[in-house]
């Protein structure tokens, strides 16, 4: 029932309009297709411009009497979000634990051109023509980067109607831009010595060949993240560099899973607690088993001590990547948080095989396999072979301890504390707990939290307290109430609090 000859009943908002007699959304004139209750929910945002639109009346109008979870609304919202290209949140605002607020200027009514329904025959070519001419590009340029998956990669045709229907992003048409982001793939995945500098130079050649190359940009978001996590790079120099390359990541790819955990790690590392988690909301909606979803959602459970699920997440991602380092790694560090440390080594022995330095530059897991197992003659032959500093001073600490040679014992941990510094102070407060001395480990883990040199604690300076407070060395302290309170004190400073709170949700989604 239109309202006019050549218009429909509808709305307009931007450059897009929703045909509401059609049930159809458009951007301009090329139709966005829109499963049908992603479409009833942007039609109940659109009625409802400007205000607070609740999460269950969202339900209640979309799904009516069906149960479904959160999890369907959130996919709905990040679908509505990616064909707007909403990437920074603007037209639709999550409103935590509430609801959304669709914030933009909207005209309704008979404003909404009757625009004909797109030619399906000339679509249907162009898809045939596009599966046809990426099979070769896809596997022999790019190859399965995501363990078996079809990265979203490869020269595409420049309209990009066809992306939109496989819902692939816009990528590169340039093979030279192409290459040189592969070549950066290879050495971010190998992870050896030097391997993140050559990465870096690799996706900035992209970049120089072609600025908009949405997976360059993400890859170099992919090397700061990693280099800032591993102390290569200071605050000051990592997060102005993380954040552009984010920035760019989500501008040009919104439907890019990895985009949005890279732009969730930089708020995150910039203590903009609620944006991350925006951001890692429409991540886990929009693939929650992809690899990097995974480990990040596996991460989230390890910092609640919920490590039986982090492990759980952390072996799908090692099936969906089996020859990337970091998945094993990771794997192994899980199971010795969780104090599985026979499956730990069966899964060191798969680790090892891959193993590059550029992971664990000392071999400390190895090292730690045998200390938590009880084999102190191999790990004293492992920690022997170990770079001075606060690590190796602590397992000669607690080996020479364990084997009764309390002068050797006695004498690492001197070397220990006068090292000084906050590291060094918890790898005493470890020890002490290796030993049973669990009143002088929490007050050293309390008097690190509480120096005078925190009066303003930097987030990353927090963030790396928290990543060592969930040493294995640690673990027996987790029932005592006096630890417990120190570690939500920690994540209630970081700010990470609402984070955590949605790992609860995006591990659940991730298993139906």
């Amino acid at each position: 029932m239109s309202t006019g000859e050549n218009a429909h009943r509808g709305y307009r908002f931007g450059e897009f309009s929703l045909d509401l007699d059609r049930e159809t959304l458009y951007r301009g004139e090329r139709e966005v297709h829109l499963r049908p209750k992603t479409l009833q929910v942007l039609i109940i945002l659109l009625e409802n411009n400007g205000r607070l639109v609740s999460k269950a009346a969202l339900h209640d109008g979309v799904w009516k009497q069906s149960v479904v979870t959160d999890d369907s609304l959130a996919h709905c919202i990040a679908d509505i979000r990616r064909s707007l290209g909403d990437s920074g949140f603007e037209m639709i605002k999550t409103v935590p634990r509430r609801g959304y607020v669709f914030d933009h200027a909207v005209s309704q009514a008979g404003g909404v051109p009757a625009v004909p329904p797109p030619r399906r025959g000339r679509l249907t070519y162009r898809v045939g023509a596009l599966a046809a001419s990426l099979v070769a590009a896809i596997l022999l340029l790019l190859g399965a980067e995501r363990g078996g998956e079809i990265p979203a990669s490869g020269a595409v045709p420049a309209d990009d109607s066809v992306a939109t229907v496989l819902e692939l992003d816009p990528l590169s048409t340039n093979i030279d831009a192409l290459n040189e982001y592969q070549r950066g793939r290879l050495f971010f995945k190998r992870r050896g010595e030097g391997d993140l500098e050559h990465a870096e130079a690799s996706f900035r050649s992209a970049l120089e060949q072609d600025p908009d190359f949405a997976d360059a940009w993400i890859g170099l978001a992919g090397v700061y993240s990693v280099r800032f996590g591993h102390n290569e790079l200071g605050p000051e120099e990592a997060l102005p560099l993380l954040g552009d390359a984010t920035r760019h990541a989500v501008s040009l790819a919104p439907g890019s899973t990895e985009a949005h955990l890279r732009r969730a790690y930089y708020y995150q590392a910039t203590g903009e607690a609620q944006l991350a988690e925006q951001h890692m909301e429409t991540a886990m909606a929009l693939d929650p088993n992809d690899i990097l979803a995974l480990g990040s959602s596996a991460g989230y459970y390890a910092h609640r001590s919920r490590f039986d699920e982090a492990i759980e997440l952390q072996r799908r991602a090692v099936q969906g990547d089996p020859t990337s380092v970091l998945q094993h790694h990771n794997l192994v560090a899980f199971l010795l948080l969780a104090g599985r440390y026979a499956e730990a080594a069966v899964a060191a022995e798969v680790y090892r095989a891959l193993y590059s330095p550029g992971i664990d530059d000392a071999g400390e897991l190895f090292a730690d396999i045998e200390i938590l197992q009880g084999n102190y003659e191999q790990a004293l032959m492992q920690v022997r072979s170990m770079a001075n500093g606060p690590v190796r001073e602590r397992n000669l600490a607690i080996i020479h301890h364990e084997l009764r040679q309390e002068a050797e014992a006695d004498a690492a941990l001197q070397r220990l504390l006068a090292i000084g510094g906050e590291e060094a102070a918890i790898r005493v407060a470890e020890v002490y707990a290796q030993r049973g001395q669990a009143d002088e480990a929490i007050r050293l883990l309390f008097d690190v939290l509480d120096s005078p040199q925190r009066d303003a604690p930097e987030q990353r300076e927090l963030w790396q307290c928290n990543v060592w407070l969930l040493s294995p060395y640690l673990a027996g302290l987790r029932s005592d109430e006096r630890w417990q309170a120190l570690y939500a004190q920690i994540l209630e400073r970081r700010g990470f609090s609402t984070m955590l709170a949605r790992a609860d949700n995006t591990g659940a989604a991730g298993r139906k």
